[in-house]
């Protein structure tokens, strides 16, 4: 998220008291935590020619993948 937008959304969570109410984990969660590769969850809701075409795009030749 952008700072701005990360600003706003933390000022939300507290004007709301909503911290009580969540889980909140650390960068190093995620990598210990996640036994599946990021592949096969993004296909629960990507197809594979999707995730495969968002792998290749890159900022340098994403003018090729425009429509």
């Amino acid at each position: 998220m952008k700072p701005f937008r990360v600003t706003m959304t933390d000022e939300l969570v507290r004007a709301y008291e909503m911290y009580p109410h969540m889980d909140i984990y650390d960068n190093n969660f995620n990598s210990g935590y996640l036994k599946e590769s990021i592949s096969e969850i993004l296909t629960r809701f990507h197809s594979d020619d999707y995730i495969e075409l968002i792998s290749q795009v890159t900022p340098e030749n994403k003018q090729i993948y425009e429509d």
